[in-house]
Formats: structure tokens, sequence, C-alpha cells
């Protein structure tokens, strides 16, 4: 007699049922279980090859019962065939949702004013003490030269979620619009320190 909890690693018709997925939540072999469900809806058991002699017991069959390797091969091979298509229904949905963006946002805007007023204020009042007495000599000239089709980046974000800058001359960079508008009020917090040690060192500061 087997002890209680002693679970058989081996069902009736061979399969081991240690492995993951072995067994379904009655304790049944899950195997066995999936081979009578093919059964049924087939009308016969699986084959173990399919036509481009891949071992479906291995690498699996989809719920068409296709096997899973061709169906990779196939859809790479789909990929490759379609890339400018593909390409081109991306860039679409990405229009169309930024474009959606765009409303809702323009949306939220028109039925809370108090909010945006609000949220406004308290940037404009960052902002401002992100101004030092310092370094604002060469701000002007930085603006006046900026090149046609740049935007006057800060390197560090004056209202930064991890660490913010100041509106110094030395934290001013040219970036295009769109990386621009990707960069936010992010930054990487390592290179912006090293980046920082090299203007100290040269002023002498460090």
């Amino acid at each position: 007699m087997a002890a209680k909890g002693f679970i058989k690693r081996f069902c009736k018709r061979g399969h081991d049922t240690l492995l993951p997925g072995g067994r379904n939540k009655w304790g049944n072999c899950q195997k066995c279980k999936d081979d009578y469900n093919a059964k049924l809806r087939t009308g016969r058991p699986p084959k173990q090859f399919c036509p481009k002699n891949h071992d479906t017991f291995i690498c699996g069959r989809n719920k068409q019962h296709a096997c899973n390797d061709c169906m990779t091969i196939w859809h790479k091979a789909y990929v490759d065939k379609h890339k400018k298509r593909m390409a081109k229904y991306d860039r679409d949905i990405k229009v169309k949702n930024a474009t959606r963006i765009k409303l809702q946002k323009k949306k939220w805007n028109a039925e809370h004013p108090d909010l945006v007023k609000l949220y406004d204020l308290r940037n404009n009042a960052k902002r401002k003490k992100r101004i030092a007495k310092f370094g604002q000599e060469d701000i002007h000239r930085i603006y006046m030269d900026r090149p046609e089709g740049m935007e006057v980046d800060h390197v560090i974000p004056l209202c930064g979620n991890r660490v913010s800058g100041l509106h110094v001359s030395w934290n001013l960079q040219y970036l295009p619009p769109k990386p621009n508008k990707h960069k936010g009020n992010r930054c990487n917090v390592k290179a912006i320190s090293q980046w920082y040690g090299k203007i100290l060192i040269e002023a002498g500061l460090k």
C-alpha cells in the first residue's frame, strides 16, 4: 500500500508526471488528458512528427494543432516579406495614438482650467528658484546663437524627479525637438555626476 501523500512519477501510459505541468489540479496526468481531448476533437491521436519532421511532442502544437516550430518559421518569413507594410502600419498606429492622446489632453485641460493654472504656477515657482546669481553671463548669447531647427535644453532638468539642475550657462545644450521632447525631465544620474565632476575640475573647485 502506498504511503499517504505519495505521488507516482509515471502514469499508466508511461508519461513523467513530475515534470512541470505533469498533473492537473485533480491529480491526473495532464498529457493523457491532452491526448484524450485531441482525440475527441480530431477523431485520431495526435501525430508525433509534423510534415517537416519537427517533433511536436517536444516543440508542441498550438490551439489549431499546428506545429509551433513551423509557425515560428512561417512568422519570420512573413515579417521579412511584409516588413515595409508592417512598418507603415506601426507608424500609422503611432500617429493615431499621438493624435488621440493630444485630444484627450486638450479635453482634460478644458474641463479642469483651475488645476492647469495651479500646475503652471507651481512649475513657474520651481523654475524661478533654479535661477542662480552666477553663470548668467553667456545665457543670452546661447539663446541668440541657437541653430535653426534646434532647441535649448537643460542637461540637468530644472524640475527633475531625482535631481534638479540650475538655470546657468554650463547647464544648457542644443537638442533637436524630438529628442528634447523624449528626454523630458529625465537624466542619467551616473553620467551627470561624471559630467559635473569634470566641470568642477576645470573650474578648480575639485
